[in-house]
């Protein structure tokens, strides 16, 4: 009997494994921003796509919206270099350890967008340490592949299988037996190899030294050679292959005919002269019906703007003959640029393309003012450091158009009208909207909140809030709004020479840390958008259609008695403007508070239907009325032990006790063990063998069932921080009376829990007031950070909603730490159930929610689980009513603290962390979401 019931256990076990894969299953999707480290960029004229690679490895390729590509090597070696083979859709790669692979792009919708094809070694290791590739090229024809090396050498492998193809080696020995003149110095390595635009059996070879060598390589024979005396950077042909262009390294660059009979330059120009300039890294050279273009990077004057990041365009028109010069100034550190054509002819140049160490910029070179384009993807999302974020689902349509118009308005004047240029690609996910609508809200260090359009593959950047603007900053009065800061310098420079043109949207500057959001709120039912900052300020903002104009006014709300003997001795709080400030239409300040003392806000709340908004801090909470700019409850956690240790703004928390404390605790309980020995009665020491052996097959038997628990140390009231403020939460419940009342609920650092119910006062009856009902302290004292009620069968309950039928299907709260799940019945407090998580695995949880699964294969079977974040990187999902595990996966490291706190789940089984400071990677736990992207190329 004992046999058949055990297999029926494992049936059932096996069963519900395969019931939870029809539910649960852990994706990676996309990957919004930009990428970390980029290395080098690439485009295909020919198939409209641009590729990205990266130090650790990656490749990202990009065409029209939702059209993307991702590639991984498996040893992390930085990409150095890519190369499209257009005709072969294929994508040559260059690592740093001097192999090459050759990838092939997907023509079909696939699961695996881009596979291995070929990889070549002739490069890698000690044997070949003196024969480093330094330039690479692809001839016209696409199936032959010029290595530049570091000895002089030219190495040819065949495109398709990258199989060396001697016949047609190019060796520095034989070209110099063709020179005439003896060489000042070594030529050196091959820097930069061109082929001839309208001639396809010749190149030009540009070495690091003196020479320039114009080559056939079909009947190996030098055509003519061009000496020079600074060190070569790079060469452009001109269109019409009659001329070409070289830059060096003093700033400089030189006109070159490849008839010539003299092989000195005699053309030289020096753009920014005539004193010293660092080198022009790159050129291109670019003439058509309406001018000519010269397009470079560097140059900049050595003694006044050695630090500058530029790309120059010099235009000079064919009609008025005159030269228009800007500088493109970046913010960080340039990594490379090409230019994109409207034909595959080259022949039509439409933009201008820069990667930056920290962003992409894309320049509108068809229209005369040269804007930037809005990027679609790649957007900058770390153009000041992310502090905080918060995803909204199913926005409504009316709220999101809005925001859209919102964004028309701000965008219209700063970025192109024109298409994007980047065009490629097919996706057989569709990027169109759908019925829903989903934001991203991000927190910046500069003070701003930034609305991301999530509904589709690519994150789309909408509207940005400034709320900086509603403070002093470094005595300025001057209000600054999105992209106003570029429009002022650009005025301010207009006289200078060279002239500068701020470009992209990187600043990893703040005027002030104090302006620092810190976290979110918003409720896309009545628009309402509450902000908290890092010096306690408050800003309550609600969309208006109309434009307005105010001077901000404060509320200062005190979470500290006088009375206490408490001093801060942290940062001040921020200075309001005191003169007038236009708002236009958009999200528009309605409540401004300041609280203090003046610390960072660790919690924050809206509440649509009671129109209050509840903030917490390290030293207790408050619930502001944002209807009547009241605040309603103010009250302070602190307690007498601990208020020397928040004196000083942001203590980082220490849960360990002194040694001295653990001594004290241990001699306390021997003494315990002690008397509670001496108590016990006599009958258990006359207790008989059989009793005894019994104690010990109970004993057993509890330990085969029972996990081993870890013994986690209690935390007392004196632990540094514990008057913080973890979660806050509102709902309508049965707390006193067993009635349903508006509750407000506040879980501390050291795992107290207030409660306030919204009730009628006796002598008033029509006035309703927030009063305490109810404080229960956790045992094992661990901070409280999620706090949600359910019903009977775990689904979330909103804010204003009850069950069906209270006495029958009682609602419950679940109640989660960071080391304990419970679930208590109301109004009682009873434990229903409870799950120890650090006592059993060691682990804590970060980040925890409830979201809705569907069955993969039956959409009308729903389940609702509990995500959960640990600090060790795994997510797990349970039930929300008994806590039985479903699924668990490890995707984080445990070192990656920056992700793990990042992390965002949504209530549909998605989740979104910050992979680096500019890249957010986005994944699912739901079965029925897709998991990929089937993007391919015609």
């Amino acid at each position: 009997m004992k046999f058949f019931l055990g297999k029926s256990s494992h049936n059932l076990a096996i069963d519900r494994t395969q019931l939870y894969r029809e539910f649960y299953e852990f994706k990676k999707t996309v990957s919004h921003g930009f990428p970390s480290n980029p290395s080098c960029i690439a485009y295909d004229n020919h198939h409209k796509l641009i590729a990205l690679g990266t130090k650790n490895g990656s490749i990202q390729i990009y065409g029209k919206p939702g059209v993307e590509f991702y590639y991984q090597f498996e040893n992390e070696d930085e990409i150095q270099d890519i190369l499209f083979i257009p005709k072969l859709k294929q994508l040559l790669c260059l690592l740093s350890d001097h192999s090459m692979c050759l990838l092939k792009i997907s023509s079909e919708p696939s699961q695996v967008s881009i596979t291995k094809l070929h990889q070549n070694n002739d490069f890698v290791g000690e044997k070949q340490a003196e024969l480093l590739i330094t330039s690479l090229a692809l001839n016209c024809e696409e199936n032959l592949l010029f290595l530049g090396l570091s000895n002089g050498d030219i190495s040819c492998l065949n495109s398709n299988d990258l199989s060396k193809n001697n016949e047609k080696a190019i060796k520095q020995e034989k070209i110099l037996k063709s020179i005439e003149e003896e060489l000042k110095f070594k030529p050196g390595s091959v820097e930069i190899i061109q082929e001839h635009p309208k001639h396809r059996n010749k190149i030009l070879i540009g070495y690091g030294r003196c020479l320039i060598v114009f080559w056939n390589y079909e009947t190996d024979s030098v055509i003519n050679y061009f000496l020079i005396e600074q060190q070569l950077e790079h060469l452009s042909w001109n269109p019409n292959g009659s001329e070409f262009i070289s830059c060096h390294n003093d700033g400089s660059f030189n006109t070159w005919s490849i008839n010539q009979e003299q092989h000195e330059c005699k053309n030289s120009k020096l753009p920014y002269g005539p004193f010293p300039c660092k080198a022009i890294k790159k050129i291109f050279w670019h003439t058509s019906n309406e001018g000519e273009y010269y397009i470079f990077n560097g140059g900049m004057p050595r003694a006044s703007y050695s630090d500058k990041q530029t790309v120059s365009i010099i235009f000079t028109s064919k009609e008025s003959k005159n030269e228009k010069n800007i500088a493109l100034d970046f913010s960080s550190k340039i990594v490379d640029f090409l230019l994109v054509y409207s034909d595959t002819d080259c022949t039509k140049l439409n933009a201008l393309v820069v990667l930056a160490i920290e962003e992409i910029v894309v320049i509108d070179l068809k229209n005369p003012d040269w804007p930037q384009f809005k990027l679609p993807y790649l957007a900058c999302l770390h153009s000041s450091p992310i502090t905080c974020s918060q995803y909204c689902s199913e926005v409504s349509l009316e709220i999101y158009k809005k925001i859209v118009e919102c964004s028309q308005r701000d965008f219209n004047h700063r970025f192109s009208s024109n298409e994007w240029p980047i065009d490629g690609g097919v996706s057989s996910v569709s990027n169109e909207h759908n019925d829903q609508h989903n934001l991203l809200i991000t927190g910046h260090e500069d003070g701003t909140v930034r609305f991301w359009d999530a509904s589709t593959i690519a994150l789309r950047h909408l509207h940005t809030i400034n709320t900086s603007k509603l403070f002093n900053l470094n005595d300025d009065d001057l209000a600054l709004i999105d992209g106003d800061d570029h429009e002022l310098s650009n005025d301010e420079d207009e006289n200078e020479w060279p002239p500068f043109k701020k470009v992209g949207q990187f600043d990893p500057y703040s005027d002030d840390p104090r302006q620092a959001i810190r976290k979110l709120s918003f409720q896309s039912e009545q628009n309402i958008l509450a902000i908290g900052g890092t010096a306690g300020q408050l800003i309550v903002m609600q969309f208006n259609d109309d434009p307005i104009e105010m001077i901000p006014s404060f509320i200062n709300v005190k979470l500290i008695d006088e009375k206490d003997s408490f001093v801060w001795k942290g940062h001040g709080a921020l200075t309001p403007r005191k003169s007038t400030i236009h708002f236009p239409m958009g999200f528009q300040p309605i409540s401004l508070v300041q609280f203090f003392p003046p610390a960072a806000l660790t919690a924050l709340t809206i509440s649509c239907s009671w129109k209050v908004i509840s903030i917490g801090t390290a030293h207790g909470f408050s619930l502001f009325d944002y209807s009547r700019n009241i605040a309603v409850i103010a009250k302070s956690t602190l307690k007498s032990a601990n208020i020397s240790s928040v004196m000083g703004g942001d203590a980082l928390i220490s849960r360990r006790k002194s040694f001295k404390k653990s001594l004290r605790e241990s001699f306390r309980r021997l003494r315990r063990s002690r008397s509670q020995k001496s108590k016990r009665n006599l009958d258990h020491k006359n207790s008989s063998k059989l009793q005894e052996v019994n104690r010990q097959f109970n004993k057993y038997d509890s330990t085969d069932t029972k996990p081993v628990e870890r013994p986690i140390e209690a935390k007392s009231q004196e632990d540094l921080m514990s008057s913080m403020i973890r979660f806050l939460y509102f709902c309508t419940c049965t707390i006193i009376n067993n009635q349903a009342y508006p509750t407000f609920w506040v879980g501390t650092n050291s795992g107290t829990l207030y409660i306030y119910v919204l009730i009628n006062e006796k002598n008033s009856p029509k006035t309703t007031s927030w009063q305490l009902a109810k404080e229960v302290q956790l045992k094992h004292k661990a901070p409280i950070i999620f706090i949600r009620l359910v019903d009977s069968h775990g689904r979330p309950l909103s804010e204003n909603q009850v069950t069906d039928n209270e006495k029958t299907n009682p609602s419950r709260v679940l109640i989660c730490s960071e080391e304990q799940f419970k679930l208590f019945s109301l109004p009682n407090f009873k434990t229903l159930n409870k799950f120890k998580l650090t006592a059993n695995e060691g682990s804590r949880v970060r980040r925890m929610d409830i979201a809705k699964f569907r069955n993969k294969n039956h959409e009308e079977q729903i389940e609702y689980s509990l995500l959960c974040l640990t600090n060790l990187g795994d997510v797990n999902i349970f039930s929300s009513i008994d806590f039985r595990r479903k699924f668990q996966h490890h995707f984080i490291k445990k070192e990656d603290i920056n992700g793990i706190s990042s992390l965002v789940f949504t209530n549909t089984g998605e989740g979104f962390y910050l992979k680096s400071s500019s890249e957010y990677q986005r994944f699912s736990l739901s079965s029925r979401n897709i998991g990929f992207l089937e993007s391919f190329i015609d």
